[in-house]
């Protein structure tokens, strides 16, 4: 059985805490680990051009329309990323903030 442990600080060699994403200990790990994701997501893109372009234009359409998005999202999200259904959505309908 493997145990995780999460780890939300490192102690360094000085006794003072480190966040790991700062840490060099850690910065090859998650530079491998997002270059990966890089890659993977340049695949997808390159792998569902095809239909990317006919999902994306369904999906503002039907948002434009004032339709429900969540099935169009959950058919164009086998082919999209989730950037590039938030950048669609809000070239059409705008960029939610909250008022202060």
């Amino acid at each position: 059985m493997r145990v995780l442990v999460p780890i939300n600080f490192v102690i360094s060699a000085k006794n003072t805490k480190v966040d790991p994403i700062d840490s060099p200990i850690f910065a090859d790990v998650f530079k491998e680990k997002k270059e990966a994701q890089i890659q993977t997501l340049n695949s997808l893109h390159l792998a569902q051009q095809d239909s990317l372009n006919i999902q994306l234009g369904t999906l503002k359409k039907v948002a434009i329309t004032n339709e429900n998005v969540f099935e169009c999202l959950m058919e164009a999200a086998k082919s999209c990323s989730l950037g590039q259904l938030t950048q669609s959505l809000e070239e059409e309908g705008g960029k939610y903030r909250q008022n202060m």
